[in-house]
Formats: C-alpha cells, structure tokens, sequence
C-alpha cells in the first residue's frame, strides 16, 4: 500500500496544492530520513490505540486523523519541488 496514496493524504496534499505523485516521493524521502517505512509511519502503533481507548475514539477515526497529521507533517518537513 505504500505506493498508495490514502483518502486522507490525498485530501491533505489537495488543500495544500501538492499533487499525489510529488506527495508520493516526498512521503517516501520523509521515511527514508527517519530510517523507516511509509507503512510503519501509517499503521497505528500501540500508543495510538491506547489514546484512542482512552478518549473514547474510533480506532478507525484515530487512523484517518493519523493519516491527515502525517501528510501535514510531511508535506511541511519536506518542502519545495521535489
């Protein structure tokens, strides 16, 4: 999947003027940097299930607001034309 972008990225990198392909490298050279991979950085870790029990949050909701925060992160950390 992580050749795919999610509804969630999409709809981020949209608003943000960055189109699916240029978002597509800039997720894939954000994990590099972070020693990595774009699967790891979009699956819920235990940590985020604990939160989302805690506050009552739909795993399935907790992944999608995930999903959004990572494509803001990456699409701020990693700026400029790729």
């Amino acid at each position: 999947m992580s050749d795919q972008i999610t509804p969630e990225e999409r709809s981020v990198a949209l608003r943000n003027v960055v189109t699916e392909q240029d978002y597509a490298v800039r997720l894939k050279s954000y994990a590099e940097k972070k020693g990595t991979t774009v699967e790891k950085l979009r699956e819920l870790n235990h940590e985020d299930l604990l939160v989302a029990r805690q506050m009552g949050i739909d795993p399935e909701e907790q992944r999608k607001h995930k999903l959004a925060g990572l494509a803001e992160t990456v699409i701020n950390t990693i700026g400029g034309r790729l």
